[in-house]
């Protein structure tokens, strides 16, 4: 390839890249793209901000932002990605996109930007990692071997030894807490690389089919993965249902999204009514009736996760959000969808409860993940502090 057209393909790759600007305490302010981020920054009220930057390979650059009543000035966001793109060997490069409604499932992700934004402090030795474990109803429990194991000293694998959903809350002193829901049959393998001060995440279910396509996830290799998804059968699904429920529902929002429609349905309908308090069934049902025109159905369908709890998949919270939105503003908007006002009601009143978490959720990671010390209350402004861990019931250390 030759050096201009390299230096072609860096450059539209670089405009293309994805951008989350998000206020100090995590809020999620907007989306955007590197070419676009002068427009949009424009328009952001005067403060301080955080810009994380998609990179290639998984990688992520986050800027702290100060908006001023004249825009900003982003020449060092610009800097420091084009430093990361001459450093790229000559060949193609693919960008995933924020938007989980366009892109897989992602199998590997940094929270480091998240966390960015909670430090106080530029400490060189990295503090060590606490953890306990709740239920979805906030219920505190032992946390013991059959969650964990310590790798090394810088790594640590935590599953799900339950049968349901679990939130799994890693402590950590100087920074925001951080809760992560875990399904039985998903193992994260937890890592603070040496010489950073962010933590990674590796997912892995065990699963040669569905472990594969979260491979070519975090190679960006979307076509892909549309490939694999279109030659998904429901007897397929099914049938790793019996082995892996969550890997099973994983690869029903692959094909729900990139494959045969029909073959989604029957995998879907069939996994719901076998597993009726599982929110991410709940939200694939509405997804599934919302592209079939059924909208009152799926109204249904996404306004039972109110009772239930939030989908343990990102891409679920994302579908979760995004749909009640859009009915929400078919209410105000008069459209052609009609519900009766105690449904309209209800629709805003789960929006209320959902938009917290998922404004403060990192949606690079496959699993639901949010900040704050109470597993009902996300909240990145508090920090973990010494106090907070002698009165953090059934916290263990992992490092």
């Amino acid at each position: 390839m030759s050096s201009a057209s390299d230096l072609f393909q860096k450059f539209t790759a670089a405009a293309n890249a994805a951008v989350e600007i998000r206020q100090p305490d995590s809020t999620l302010v907007c989306r955007t793209t590197l070419s676009a981020i002068s427009d949009v920054a424009s328009r952001l009220d005067a403060g301080d901000y955080f810009a994380t930057v998609n990179l290639p390979q998984g990688n992520r650059l986050t800027r702290h932002v100060s908006v001023s009543s004249q825009g900003f000035e982003p020449q060092g966001i610009f800097d420091h990605v084009r430093s990361s793109f001459d450093s790229l060997p000559n060949r193609e490069t693919s960008f995933s996109t924020f938007s989980s409604r366009l892109t897989p499932l992602a199998a590997k992700s940094s929270i480091a930007g998240l966390e960015s934004m909670g430090r106080t402090g530029n400490a060189v030795n990295k503090p060590p990692l606490y953890g306990r474990v709740f239920t979805r109803e906030g219920q505190s429990f032992e946390l013991n071997k059959e969650h964990f194991r310590t790798k090394n000293s810088s790594e640590i694998e935590i599953w799900n030894a339950e049968t349901e959903v679990i939130v799994f809350q890693v402590l950590r002193i100087g920074w925001p807490a951080l809760n992560i829901l875990l399904p039985s049959g998903v193992k994260v393998l937890l890592a603070a690389p040496s010489g950073q001060n962010g933590l990674d995440f590796q997912v892995r279910f065990d699963v040669e089919l569905v472990d594969s396509l979260l491979e070519l996830r975090s190679e960006g290799s979307l076509a892909a993965i549309v490939t694999v998804a279109k030659a998904i059968k429901s007897d397929s699904i099914l049938e790793l249902a019996n082995q892996n429920l969550t890997a099973a529902v994983s690869l029903c929002y692959m094909v729900v999204r990139w494959g045969e429609m029909q073959e989604a349905q029957e995998a879907v309908d069939t996994l719901g009514k076998l597993h009726p308090s599982k929110p991410d069934l709940w939200v694939l049902r509405g997804e599934v009736a919302a592209r079939a025109g059924f909208h009152a159905k799926a109204l249904e369908c996404f306004l039972h996760c109110r009772s239930i709890g939030l989908p343990a998949a990102t891409l679920g919270l994302t579908s979760l959000v995004d749909r009640l939105r859009f009915y929400a503003a078919s209410f105000a908007d008069a459209q052609e969808i009609a519900f009766d006002t105690e449904m309209q009601r209800a629709t805003v009143r789960t929006l209320e409860g959902v938009q917290p978490f998922a404004s403060r959720c990192n949606f690079e990671m496959i699993l639901t993940n949010y900040p704050g010390l109470d597993v009902n209350s996300p909240n990145a402004k508090d920090r973990v502090s010494e106090s907070t861990l002698d009165s953090a019931d059934g916290s263990v250390r992992l490092t």
